[in-house]
């Protein structure tokens, strides 16, 4: 056994230096693809990305350490709010193939989404209300072109890693806007109450990545896949077909414009909730019209 030394009664003054840290998003993705860090300081912070935009280390004093904040920070933030709307939507696709392959909840013939044709999509526009019950999102979403060389489209992509084949036209839509439910709207004769508005999502302004996109318009398609064999099954007829002004049917080819919707029967295929939730976080983050206050 060794003696410990003996004090010579001097004790030498150890100079503290601050770790640096740097700050860096946590628990945005699904705890299925990526699992939460362990240990260390945290900070929550608004999701809005000007409240990113404006932090620096004199808001974080309770922070022991030298504060880094790479001005790359909020962009990340927003490519992370994106991965997750298409991590819900694989995880969403994933269960409707598998109760397709399995024969599994295929007793509630609830449409969990379904793609408007022309005619809906330019009477929605024209209306400005949505006449479905239980939308909870619209998204507008083309297949990504072709390239202008190669002639293939881009591949469809879910890497961690920030894109580099964004593209920002200067002639874009909103990211989203909201839009009234008409067959959802509270009776209130006083008026107090607002309407029930239902948010539309321009795929070209929320995914500016071309393989994001793609990935986005695989996964609705594959779903639109899924929700074609249960009509098969139970012999579906649609029901909410509109007639034109002549009377005849409308045309039933599609358009960019798929319908999210969710309700106690969609529940039981499909968690299509969590897809819209997602999709609410992304639209929070970038929006621009809300201050906090002081």
């Amino acid at each position: 056994m060794r003696l410990p030394p003996a004090d010579d009664g001097i004790q030498k003054k150890k100079k503290y230096f601050a770790p640096e840290i740097t700050l860096a998003p946590d628990g945005l993705l699904h705890s299925k693809y990526v699992s939460r860090k362990v240990g260390g300081s945290a900070v929550y912070a608004l999701c809005w990305r000007k409240a990113i935009e404006r932090l620096h280390s004199g808001n974080l004093k309770r922070m022991a350490g030298k504060m880094v904040l790479s001005p790359s920070l909020p962009e990340y933030i927003a490519h992370l709010l994106r991965l997750r709307v298409l991590q819900e939507l694989e995880l969403l696709t994933e269960r409707l193939e598998y109760s397709m392959r399995c024969g599994k909840n295929l007793g509630y013939p609830a449409v969990i989404l379904r793609r408007l044709s022309y005619d809906e999509w330019g009477l929605l526009k024209s209306n400005g209300t949505i006449p479905y019950p239980n939308a909870v999102a619209i998204l507008v979403v083309p297949q990504p072109n072709r390239h202008p060389i190669t002639k293939e489209r881009p591949a469809p992509s879910m890497s961690t890693s920030p894109p580099d084949d964004e593209e920002f036209p200067e002639a874009r839509p909103p990211l989203s806007e909201l839009i009234p439910n008409s067959d959802m709207s509270p009776h209130d004769e006083t008026g107090i109450l607002p309407r029930l508005e239902i948010p539309l999502y321009n795929s070209i302004t929320a995914f500016p990545s071309r393989s994001q996109r793609a990935a986005l318009f695989q996964f609705l398609t594959r779903i639109l896949a899924a929700e074609r064999f249960l009509k098969r099954l139970k012999n579906y007829v649609r029901s909410d077909i509109r007639e034109s002004e002549n009377g005849k049917p409308s045309s039933r080819k599609g358009s960019h414009a798929f319908v999210l919707c969710s309700d106690s029967c969609t529940i039981r295929r499909g968690d299509s909730a969590a897809v819209a939730l997602a999709l609410w976080r992304l639209r929070m983050y970038e929006a621009d019209g809300w201050v906090p206050s002081s």
